[in-house]
């Protein structure tokens, strides 16, 4: 009965999260300025242009051919690309959770969670950008390798070193965001108080 309550609040959790994310950014809505971009270079991919020969732009590779992809799968729908960015500020509040929780405790977890979905009210916390593809990866690579680390798993290393790799081709600045994480990983490790852990949730956004 109390595994069944804890799964409600959860599923509660993710509804309340989805629900505020569909209102502060509408299926329907525009496209920004950035997004756009990226639309545009997902299209001319599939056209058989090439990158940063046919058509240039100052970010990575990457986030070029995950739109790319997105109109290979559904074709060219604005539609999908806003539910897309729906599902992966969801998956990127669920991997916030985990890692917060491996090093900290599930109540800075879950205040992590909701801090980042407060963050979508902002104009870049809804855009469907390259901030939000570089911080999957960062965030999913840095909780693989966490993992690795402690259960002695390489292969979880290397999953999360790629995850890493991916982020900085998506965003030159996901640099500078692992090395801050990892730094507040490591001196949370020498503070274990709740009042740190809370810190280190605002932190890790």
């Amino acid at each position: 009965m109390l595994s069944l309550s804890k799964n409600c609040k959860s599923l509660l959790y993710i509804l309340a999260f989805v629900v505020l994310a569909v209102i502060l950014q509408p299926p329907m809505n525009h496209l920004s300025h950035d997004t756009a971009i990226y639309t545009l270079f997902g299209k001319q991919i599939l056209e058989g242009n090439v990158a940063y020969k046919d058509l240039w732009d100052n970010k990575g590779p990457v986030v070029y051919f995950v739109f790319a992809l997105i109109f290979a799968a559904v074709g060219h729908n604005p539609v999908a690309i806003h539910v897309l960015s729906i599902f992966c500020l969801l998956l990127l509040g669920v991997g916030v959770y985990l890692l917060t929780t491996q090093i900290a405790d599930r109540s800075a977890g879950r205040y992590a969670f909701f801090i980042l979905l407060l963050g979508t009210v902002f104009p870049l916390g809804q855009d469907f950008n390259t901030e939000r593809i570089m911080e999957l990866f960062i965030v999913f690579g840095l909780l693989s390798t966490l993992l690795g680390l402690r259960r002695e798993r390489s292969v979880l290393i290397l999953l999360g070193g790629i995850a890493v790799g991916f982020a900085l081709q998506t965003n030159g600045r996901a640099g500078f965001d692992t090395v801050a994480i990892v730094a507040l990983i490591v001196l949370f490790s020498k503070q274990q108080s709740g009042l740190f852990s809370k810190v280190v949730a605002v932190r890790l956004l």
